[in-house]
């Protein structure tokens, strides 16, 4: 049972020059413990960085420290395959800082940003939960990095909720089956 959420959260931060906007994010609304789940990111581009940069686009992944993001396919911008995850803190943990049990990671890709105004851009994320159940956010950011030194991006992060809860299997096995029986 896959139920979509389409959410735009605004942060009410100041925007650097966009050059990219996260639009969507699709969740599931239920997943379980420790159990590997998909997250569907789209991001438009909005416009073009002048002069002949090199640039990287970067899709940032907000999710509680101990998930881990086990990979991250993009489709469109020029690219399409897997992307190099990493650890990130910095410019991001300034404008959107992180809430404690909560850390940013990125996904990163090396296109030529120069001639995508308007194509869409979509990005499947694979996630998986701890084991601890609960409700949690999580927030995914498109960006670009110009080759020197920023970072841009139009708009705020897309956020989604998702409940963990623990998958529970109950084993039967042909012993217990027979002690049942009074066998």
């Amino acid at each position: 049972m896959k139920s979509k959420i389409l959410v735009m959260v605004g942060f009410g931060t100041a925007i650097l020059l966009g050059c990219v906007s996260t639009t969507a994010v699709e969740a599931p609304a239920l997943v379980f413990s420790d159990i590997p789940f998909e997250v569907a990111v789209t991001a438009e581009a909005t416009d073009t960085l002048s002069g002949n940069l090199s640039t990287d686009g970067y899709l940032f992944i907000l999710v509680p420290s101990a998930w881990s993001v086990d990979s991250v396919f993009i489709d469109g911008f020029g690219y399409i395959g897997p992307a190099d995850l990493m650890y990130w803190s910095g410019l991001l943990d300034y404008y959107y800082p992180p809430d404690s049990g909560y850390a940013w990671l990125a996904a990163q890709t090396s296109y030529d940003w120069s001639s995508y105004i308007g194509e869409v851009g979509n990005s499947i994320v694979v996630i998986r939960p701890g084991n601890e159940p609960g409700t949690f956010t999580m927030a995914f950011l498109a960006a670009i990095y110009d080759g020197m030194s920023d970072l841009h991006w139009d708009g705020d992060p897309c956020s989604c909720i998702v409940e963990v809860t623990p998958l529970l299997l109950e084993q039967e096995t042909w012993g217990h089956i027979k002690s049942e029986l009074g066998q």
